[in-house]
Formats: C-alpha cells, structure tokens, sequence
C-alpha cells in the first residue's frame, strides 16, 4: 500500500508485506500504532464496490476484524479512543468498537 513516490517522500528505508497474498482495490492505510493497523479498501475493482474497514495486527498482518462500510462511504482518518476507533468521511463520523462493531453514526449537515 506504499506507492514510490510515498517511499521517497516519507524517506521509508524499510518495509515488509505483512500481506503478501491479499489483493486490495483502493487501500488506504487510516490509521496505526504497535498494536492495530486500520485500512480501508474495496474488495474488487467495480466502482460500485461499498469500502471495507479491516484492523490488522502490524507486525504478522493477521485479520483482527473486518467491517463492510455503507455504500460509498469513503473515511478519511481515524483516531483510537478508550473504548475503540472513531472514524470520519467528508460528513459524518461513525464509531466502532474494539471488535469493528459500529456502536454509532453522527451525521454532520
């Protein structure tokens, strides 16, 4: 999910594929820290495809959880709080648990 230009730019000196058999449509890396990767993607390459959230662990990139989004909703970032992971698109924000339940959804007018 590191373009090129994202290397050179974020002066990256080393990565691993923690997912080396997975195909991805879209990625968006929204968020990290030691214990969960967070991304967003679409699971084919139709433009009708609704996003998926998915929390990897970061160093094995093994599946913690994956939640399909509402159709065409795109999140631009992600920020952990105590009780999971509150996330935001252009309108609205939706908080999800530690699990990837969606406990909630502000809409912003």
């Amino acid at each position: 999910m590191i373009s090129e230009r994202e290397k050179n730019r974020g002066r990256i000196v080393s990565y691993k594929d923690i997912t080396p058999d997975r195909l991805y449509f879209s990625p968006k890396v929204l968020f990290s820290d030691a214990n969960d990767l967070l991304i967003c993607f679409k699971a084919n390459a139709a433009p009708t495809t609704p996003y998926t959230l998915q929390c990897l662990h970061p160093e094995t990139g093994a599946i913690k959880w994956t939640t399909p989004l509402a159709e065409k909703k795109d999140l631009d970032e992600v920020m952990r709080y105590k009780d999971g992971f509150v996330a935001v698109d252009y309108h609205d924000a939706y908080v999800f648990n530690t699990s990837g339940k969606l406990v909630s959804h502000y809409e912003t007018k």
